[in-house]
This record gives C-alpha cells, sequence and structure tokens, in this order.
C-alpha cells in the first residue's frame, strides 16, 4: 500500500470516529437508504410491523439534525 492510501484510509477511520467531514455524511447517507430499504423490505414481508419502519425514519431524521446543529 502506498503512503497516500493509508493516509487517506486514516483520515475517513477519524472522521467516521468524530461524526464529521465528507466521508462520514457519505457513510451516513448510504447506511440510511439502506435502513430504510431494509426495514422496507422487512415490511412488505410482514416480518415487521410497519410501524417500526416510521420510527426508523423518524429517528435518521433526529440523529441528523442533531449532529447538524453541533
Amino acid at each position: 500500500m502506498s503512503v497516500e492510501s493509508i493516509k487517506r484510509m486514516t483520515q475517513q477511520q477519524i472522521q467516521l470516529h468524530e461524526h464529521k467531514g465528507p466521508y462520514y455524511d457519505k457513510w451516513l447517507k448510504a447506511y440510511t437508504n439502506w435502513a430504510k430499504r431494509h426495514a422496507a423490505g422487512c415490511v412488505r414481508s410482514r416480518k415487521m410491523e410497519s410501524r417500526w419502519l416510521t420510527g426508523v425514519t423518524v429517528f435518521v431524521r433526529d440523529s441528523r439534525r442533531k449532529h447538524d446543529n453541533s
């Protein structure tokens, strides 16, 4: 591995740990989309109630607001 790639990976880990930065924002968006798709799939297959999907959506929305304000 080159020194640049090691530095980039280190910076990405720091951003994930500190909950800020462009890499963290990209990761959070991808994770949010995955969680919504997974929850919607579970609801469609009747493994979980639809209220759970609503709860996940509200939780993600509120956590994004909390991180945006800090």
